[in-house]
């Protein structure tokens, strides 16, 4: 529903456009390396490793944490992080594009950085409301509408990416003794119930490679809670 400008090119009728192509030729040493030269011919030839014109990790850190902080929201029955400006959407979406999770660990570890008291509030409240999303048969679903406060949308690649964020945010909480995990970690047991149980069912027969984003938050959960079960279905 964003509006994105400038995202097109304008060109008078006769304009060339010019494209360079590399070809490297060179003996393969091994079967199966061939493409390993080629890339590293890449990599030296453009090096996307240099950074000196660019914004320095602090600068980049602040704004991305300022960023996060101005989609926080609060209201009647739920609170988080608005994935888009509110003038846009009023949704809290878990995983791929959303990541609404994903500052209750990131928050954490970063806390060193910025001088903001709330920062621990708004990972609590954040995963506390999080946690609330049903898991069912079908997993748990990732997008909440707050105008009609309405859970909807499971999927197989924001569930398992929105596992791993919750896993890791309990895991940096045991560390610091300042939160509160229960509700994460009963949330986070249901969602590896649900996975696991899943793929390690006789008949399961994945669709395509989505469900390849349970393994993480399953290895996770496997040493979180001490489960054998998440870990051979992660194995799996």
């Amino acid at each position: 529903p964003m509006k994105y400008g400038d995202t097109f090119i304008r060109l008078d009728p006769g304009t060339i456009i010019e494209k360079t192509f590399y070809i490297d030729v060179g003996r393969i040493e091994r079967e199966g390396s061939g493409f390993q030269k080629h890339v590293h011919q890449s990599i030296n030839l453009f090096r996307p490793f240099y950074a000196d014109d660019l914004p320095l990790y602090q600068e980049i850190i602040k704004s991305k944490y300022l960023f996060a902080r101005s989609r926080w929201t609060e209201g009647n029955g739920f609170v988080g992080f608005n994935k888009y400006s509110a003038d846009v959407a009023t949704r809290i979406v878990m995983g791929w594009a959303g990541q609404c999770e994903s500052p209750g660990y990131a928050f954490q570890v970063l806390k060193d950085h910025f001088k903001d008291p709330s920062l621990f509030r708004m990972v609590q409240l954040s995963l506390d409301f999080l946690s609330t999303s049903p898991v069912g048969k079908d997993g748990f679903p990732v997008i909440f509408e707050m105008k009609t406060r309405q859970w909807s949308a499971p999927d197989h690649v924001s569930m398992g990416q929105a596992m791993y964020n919750i896993g890791k945010a309990i895991e940096a909480a045991k560390k610091n003794r300042a939160l509160s995990t229960e509700k994460w970690e009963r949330f986070l047991r249901e969602a590896c119930d649900f996975a696991a149980g899943r793929i390690l069912a006789e008949d399961w027969y994945p669709r395509s490679t989505a469900e390849g984003f349970y393994i993480a938050p399953l290895a996770l959960g496997a040493k979180l809670f001490k489960s054998d079960l998440y870990k051979k279905a992660a194995v799996r």
